[in-house]
């Protein structure tokens, strides 16, 4: 209850709080630390310490970060045991949401202006993921699985209308990533099929809308490998909400085999996004400027790793 009282409070004083916006910046894991960081100086800020923080993912409102925090690593990422967590921008209120006993990852904000999250929980015995949400309501925390639990199913990315994007094995020959409407008190759950104006054998991989929702990032490489992580190129494409298709994809990363190049995500204004890659060693934050097609490493000490980077109020 006292995490629960932390939490409400921070609503409140936000509120009541002004927030600098600052479009160049965004959050990231920094050795395994959350962290603010400035893409252009390198400049951070620590928001956590003492553990393995991974998946940030910054709110479009109230200025809040969620991730996943490693409760206990083995050898398969599969297994890991990990929990849900929340932190204001400004280091504050941290609220640990789920209990650390599962497979909780890659959390995010929705966008459709109701302050929820999304995560995925994977089960290793069965070798599926179910979709939840976490809701706010007064005092009480709201965790409700969204997707079908007979399927394996697993949130990438949203929209403002409250679609969510998953990848899903539901009909594999009519597609692997769908458009998600959750079921409601009244309505029964909408799947929508996405579709590719060309010849797209892959999964994408870690996919995220761009802030206008007219852009899609994501990772690719050929085949259906879902836990392979070497040798994937970083891919920006069109995208039309109304015929949900994606077209005019093009490769913004050079190919690295024994590398992991991975985890696009957008700056806040659209016009531009990180990755990271350890192409050159411990894993580096690449920034892309989609006007320039040209490529800049966020400075930062090479000696540690930078990882999974999100823009400020730009959840995946």
């Amino acid at each position: 209850m006292n995490r629960l009282a932390a939490f409400f409070f921070l609503i409140a004083l936000v509120a009541s709080t002004s927030y600098a916006h600052i479009a160049n910046r965004g959050v990231c894991s920094r050795n395994g630390e959350i962290c603010l960081i400035n893409v252009e100086t390198g400049e951070y800020t620590s928001l956590t310490s003492g553990h393995n923080d991974m998946k940030p993912s910054w709110s479009m409102e109230n200025d809040q970060i969620v991730f996943f925090r490693v409760t206990k690593m083995t050898d398969r990422v599969q297994t890991w045991k990990t929990a849900i967590c929340i932190v204001h921008a400004d280091g504050s209120n941290f609220t640990q949401l789920t209990s650390g006993e599962y497979t909780d990852y890659n959390p995010t904000w929705t966008r459709n202006g109701k302050h929820e999250i999304l995560y995925s929980r994977y089960f290793s015995s069965r070798g599926r993921s179910v979709i939840h949400r976490i809701r706010f309501s007064g005092e009480t925390i709201e965790d409700e699985i969204i997707s079908d639990p007979k399927q394996k199913e697993y949130a990438l990315s949203t929209l403002k209308d409250g679609r969510i994007l998953i990848t899903s094995n539901r009909s594999i020959f009519t597609s692997i990533h769908w458009l998600l409407t959750p079921a409601t008190s009244d309505t029964e759950a909408v799947y929508e099929p996405v579709n590719f104006n060309f010849k797209f054998r892959s999964i994408m991989d870690r996919a995220t809308f761009s802030p206008d929702e007219t852009n899609i990032a994501f990772e690719y490489k050929a085949g259906y490998g879902s836990f392979s992580y070497e040798d994937k190129q970083i891919m920006i494409a069109d995208f039309d909400r109304q015929s949900i298709t994606i077209s005019n994809s093009k490769r913004i990363s050079p190919r690295a085999r024994e590398a992991m190049t991975l985890y696009p995500r957008w700056l806040s204004d659209g016009k531009s996004l990180v990755y990271h890659s350890n192409r050159e060693g411990s894993a580096r934050l690449y920034h892309y400027n989609l006007e320039t097609e040209q490529t800049t490493t966020v400075p930062g000490d090479r000696t540690i790793p930078y990882e999974f980077f999100c823009g400020e109020r730009s959840p995946k």
